[in-house]
């Protein structure tokens, strides 16, 4: 989905009614690379998503648990008369 890319495989396609990237073009394609310094900051701030969405996880799990308690607790309830 690189811009780049896309242009370089816009650019070296022949063909009109189907258009072909050749494997002597795909092999010199220049691939952007991120510095290492960027990808190592990029990779905490996933771990730290990760981690917020495992929280959010167990929370939920948590009151699912909860609002099925209350379920079964208010249909015993309303079943034995007592609400």
């Amino acid at each position: 989905m690189s811009p780049q890319v896309l242009k370089q495989a816009n650019d070296g396609a022949t063909g009109t009614a189907q258009k072909t990237v050749s494997l002597k073009v795909l092999r010199g394609f220049q691939v952007p690379c991120v510095p290492l310094a960027q990808q190592r900051t990029v990779v905490v701030k996933l771990k730290a998503v990760s981690e917020e969405t495992q929280h959010l996880e167990s929370i939920y799990q948590q009151k699912l648990a909860a609002l099925d308690a209350l379920k079964k607790s208010l249909l015993d309830q309303a079943f034995t008369g007592r609400l």
